[in-house]
């Protein structure tokens, strides 16, 4: 099976552009052209986007008015463009906090730059990086897959492929860790770290726990306390 692309949602109102980052993103990127705000507040409803690059001046409207309403219906990262040289856009984007900025007339290299630094071109790679630094979050498979701008089902296959355990089994195992980590290393309740590595639900934290390593937290502490020197716990595959 081919590796997917992730995709990449353009909003721009001249065809020209749309032709250009086509060709300048292909072989990287999947890249789906719109014109305008509602073209755009539809794409999202119907697939995912790993990344959304928005022209500041849309024929009649601006596309910063959208910003709140892009981020509602989609997890992608912003990078807004403009042609025009008004400091004005420059300063509301980045009280908007958007995830780049570019000037017209920009290089290829520049996007590829610009994009590259919100979204790897290798999606699986990505939402590796994503859990690993969102862990705390309330996250499901879904999530990560919309963040990356893929399927879920091609995300799970792709990833237990490549990483030998589904992207939930990897997302628990980061937790786990760092779970381990804080049980050794602090004194913190047990019930806090459950909510600091993404276990809003401490009974789950602990069930988790001890069948991953046969063990309960609160053993876990013990034993740690106790044996300093000892080398941690290995989970279970399973």
């Amino acid at each position: 099976m081919a590796r997917v692309k992730p995709a990449v949602l353009l909003v721009d109102d001249q065809p020209f552009f749309h032709i250009w980052v086509t060709e300048s993103l292909e072989g990287l990127y999947e890249v789906v052209a719109v014109k305008d705000s509602k073209q755009a507040c539809a794409a999202p409803k119907q697939r995912s986007f790993a990344a959304i690059i928005l022209d500041v001046v849309l024929e009649s409207e601006n596309g910063l008015d959208h910003l709140h309403t892009f981020r509602a219906l989609s997890h992608a990262p912003i990078l807004v463009i403009t042609a025009h040289d008004n400091e004005q856009y420059a300063i509301r984007a980045a009280n908007l906090k958007v995830d780049g900025y570019l000037k017209k007339t920009f290089s290829q290299q520049e996007l590829w730059d610009a994009l590259g630094r919100v979204v790897p071109v290798d999606p699986i790679d990505h939402a590796k990086s994503f859990m690993d630094d969102h862990y705390p979050e309330d996250l499901n498979a879904l999530d990560v897959a919309e963040h990356v701008g893929i399927s879920e089902g091609y995300l799970r296959t792709e990833f237990l492929k490549e990483h030998g355990v589904t992207p939930m089994q990897y997302l628990r195992y980061v937790r786990l860790q760092h779970g381990c980590q804080l049980l050794a290393e602090t004194d913190i309740q047990i019930t806090n770290i459950a909510k600091m590595v993404g276990y809003a639900n401490p009974e789950r934290f602990r069930r988790t726990f001890l069948r991953s390593f046969q063990v309960s937290p609160s053993e876990y502490r013990s034993y740690r306390v106790t044996n300093k020197n000892d080398g941690s716990i290995v989970e279970n595959a399973d």
